[in-house]
């Protein structure tokens, strides 16, 4: 605990450079289930409108 509290009260930029870190982190712990949805839904999209257009084109003498 007595290390985490020096490395705070320390300022040559660490601290500032280590909340960046961790709040980098968090946000990308935070999105990346929706991310993986929004993957998913153009992922569906792409291949629903691949149908289609195949569909299309066998349709054509």
């Amino acid at each position: 605990m007595r290390k985490i509290t020096e490395v705070f009260k320390d300022n040559s930029g660490v601290s500032e450079m280590m909340g960046s870190a961790f709040l980098l982190i968090f946000v990308v712990l935070v999105m990346a289930t929706p991310l993986k949805n929004l993957g998913s839904t153009i992922s569906g999209g792409y291949n629903t409108l691949n149908t289609k257009i195949q569909q299309q084109l066998n349709q054509i003498p």
